[in-house]
């Protein structure tokens, strides 16, 4: 016979959707969460949902400041997002992101507070980012671009506009196995890179 569950006292995980976990009544820092899952005393759900608490209850300042660090932390990448996203700071910060010299992750994750930023500048900045020359960056800026039409109740639009990259996507590579010469094959190869699917990488 299952045991009774207190519905008062569970917490969805905000990283998995439709999973909650009983609220824990202390906060944790990160390095004692991530110690208490190597004890086998957290599972990852619960872990989430701490991780997710203490990023959120930092001072946004502290975020903003940190943003660099955590950004290329993956264990703390989705949790910035998700505390940054509804606040002012979150366009400049993702900005400031995609502007920093290597750190790819730092960029994936800048993206994605893109993302989840409101707004015509994030758009317009994704938009700008699917159409760069970076092939990586511009199918992430896609991804994005398609979960938020999704979101938006345009799924429709986002299953056309993939159903035509994906048959872009099969004639360049038909073109590329029949190219004669390099000069076509390298021509094929720029096509598919600037089509922003990763499937194309």
């Amino acid at each position: 016979t299952a045991l009774p569950v207190d519905r008062a006292r569970l917490e969805a995980v905000p990283t998995h959707g439709g999973v909650f976990v009983e609220r824990a009544e202390e906060a944790l820092a990160p390095d004692v969460i991530a110690a208490r899952v190597a004890a086998g005393e957290l599972n990852r759900y619960e872990a989430a949902a701490l991780a997710a608490r203490h990023y959120a209850e930092l001072d946004p300042k502290e975020l903003v400041a940190r943003a660099e660090e955590l950004a290329c932390d993956a264990g703390a990448a989705p949790f910035l997002v998700r505390a940054l996203a509804p606040r002012p700071e979150a366009l400049a910060v993702a900005r400031r992101l995609l502007a920093a010299p290597g750190a790819r992750m730092g960029k994936a994750t800048a993206i994605r507070l893109l993302g989840g930023v409101t707004g015509n500048e994030a758009r317009d900045e994704l938009d700008r980012l699917a159409r760069g020359e970076d092939p990586g960056v511009a199918a992430l800026a896609h991804r994005e671009i398609e979960a938020s039409e999704a979101a938006a109740g345009r799924e429709a639009d986002v299953r056309a506009a993939r159903d035509a990259r994906a048959g872009r996507l099969a004639a360049l590579l038909e073109e590329l196995a029949l190219a004669a010469s390099a000069g076509e094959r390298v021509a094929l190869v720029h096509a598919l890179l600037e089509l922003g699917d990763l499937r194309a990488l």
